[in-house]
């Protein structure tokens, strides 16, 4: 016998559920301006390009993308080490197979590893994609520049949230000033939100934008503020209230709002309105949410505290009064919070997204 949500799904043609947050390179869409750039630069053998955007903007969306176009090599995260940057690079690049590391003799290390690259890869266009860079520190982009720099062929693309920018590379010229091709993710347009869920829904079998109204898209774009990611939630979230409801059609009764345009004015009023009763310190966290995309509750003391210095009586303390300000945040939904790992970390909501995240 058939779960209900299988029976729904039956019923609209659909394989499975489109909404959930995979990434796959096949459903990209939008963005046709900044692909266009960033592949005439790795056609052009330009030797850097960076990615800006938000958490939940379409960063790994766009790699997984170019990976695949130009059969690169993806990291989803930065190596943290050299020696973890010359073992992936060597697997990835050099070692064809089991047999061929096992019984080459050449020990390749940080310092010779362009060498080999260059035996290796003969000049081809070679494409190394990696996520997360912010992650990274100056001292592994150093490494990173040099190696890419002595490697014919190579384009190094790094994606990340606007930190990168702002921290890293400030601290390292020799890296920021070879950059030449340099895009900023920002939110949907209305447009590429519907192109979004129609392409989600066709990939798996459905029709058009079935079973949204019009007046359905338009309230996921006002809600989510045009981010990728918090688009498919809402998506994912109406999906299963229709199936509780057997219902066939997903109109704007689905939402909060009521999806008329004079609720719009009323609604920024209300949005500037709740900013002017916070308080200094609580703008200043949610502008430092903001910069840093997601964030912990001790990485926000810490920046505090190189901001203010010791202006709590402990760290035990300061980290009482932030997780304090961020209930009190969240629970006035300017901020969402979600687990990683064994903690949770924080972002701007969509509502303030362009009031406080920088692209």
């Amino acid at each position: 016998m058939l779960s209900k949500a299988s029976s729904w799904f039956s019923e609209h043609n659909w394989a499975r559920n489109p909404f959930t947050l995979d990434i796959s390179h096949s459903l990209f869409v939008g963005r046709t301006d900044q692909l266009d750039t960033v592949t005439s630069g790795i056609d052009e053998g330009q030797k850097y390009v960076i990615i800006i955007g938000p958490t939940g903007a379409g960063k790994t969306t766009l790699l997984k993308y170019l990976s695949a176009k130009y059969k690169g090599v993806y990291l989803p995260k930065p190596p943290l080490k050299k020696d973890e940057l010359v073992d992936v690079l060597a697997a990835n690049l050099i070692y064809t197979s089991f047999l061929h590391r096992l019984f080459n003799s050449d020990t390749i290390n940080a310092f010779n590893i362009s060498e080999h690259l260059n035996k290796k890869l003969k000049g081809k266009k070679t494409v190394i994609l990696i996520d997360e860079a912010h992650e990274t520190d100056v001292e592994m982009l150093s490494w990173l520049r040099s190696i890419i720099e002595q490697v014919e062929g190579t384009t190094l693309i790094l994606a990340a949230l606007p930190k990168l920018k702002e921290e890293h590379l400030k601290r390292l010229e020799t890296l920021s000033q070879r950059v030449t091709v340099d895009i900023e993710l920002r939110a949907f347009t209305k447009d590429e939100s519907v192109e979004l869920i129609k392409k989600r829904i066709t990939s798996v079998g459905g029709k058009t934008i079935e079973p949204f109204t019009l007046d359905a898209l338009n309230e996921i774009y006002s809600l989510s503020g045009g981010s990728p990611r918090e688009i498919l939630k809402i998506c994912n979230n109406v999906i299963h209230k229709a199936i509780e409801k057997s219902a066939s059609i997903i109109d704007q009764t689905y939402f909060k709002s009521s999806g008329k345009s004079e609720d719009r004015p009323a609604e920024k009023e209300e949005n500037t309105d709740a900013l002017n009763l916070l308080t200094d310190k609580q703008i200043k966290i949610m502008e430092l949410i903001g910069k840093e995309g997601t964030i912990t509750p001790s990485e926000l003391v810490k920046k505090i505290a190189g901001i203010e210095g010791g202006s709590y009586k402990s760290d035990a303390h300061a980290l009482r009064a932030v997780n304090n300000i961020l209930r009190r945040l969240e629970r006035d939904n300017m901020i969402a919070r979600e687990r990683r790992g064994r903690t949770y970390k924080y972002g701007i909501s969509p509502r303030y997204r362009s009031r406080f995240v920088k692209a």
